[in-house]
């Protein structure tokens, strides 16, 4: 799944049945239906059908909270959206045991190693003083904490 979030009824039957993990990839990031859209010629149905579903989607953050609340037996991964390490901090929060981002990356690495060296230590920077502002001394004292920083 990229861009549309995973729904609670679908992470309810994913339990059970081996997954290791899932990467709710929420509405936010990445949404295939939009690339696709945008790889057809204007007018086309496609393109059409992918504007008529432009906004469809679960946000990463209300896909995330679904699966915390249903204390899945698999990990959960959160992806889709994510522009820092305060909304990587966040969803570590929310209790993901993986944060994804790409956009800002790959924004970065167009403009070249040294930019992409700089997003990526400010992202680093910022992840260290989220966890600052919350007390957490690792990684795993923020997971589960909302600690206030989510809204």
């Amino acid at each position: 799944e990229t861009g549309c979030g995973i729904s609670e009824a679908t992470l309810k039957r994913l339990n059970g049945i081996g997954v290791f993990a899932v990467d709710v990839s929420g509405y936010g990031g990445t949404h295939w239906g939009r690339v696709e859209g945008g790889r057809s010629k204007p007018g086309a149905m496609r393109a059409r059908a992918a504007a008529t579903f432009a906004d469809w989607g679960i946000g990463t953050v209300d896909s995330l909270k679904a699966g915390a609340s249903l204390k899945t037996d698999y990990q959960m991964w959160a992806s889709g959206g994510v522009r820092s390490g305060l909304d990587a901090a966040k969803l570590i929060a929310l209790g993901a045991q993986h944060v994804g981002f790409a956009k800002p990356v790959i924004e970065a690495a167009l403009e070249g190693e040294t930019a992409l060296d700089e997003r990526l230590e400010l992202f680093e920077f910022e992840l260290k003083t989220a966890l600052f502002c919350t007390g957490s001394r690792t990684i795993e004292d923020l997971r589960n904490q909302d600690r206030g920083i989510v809204k």
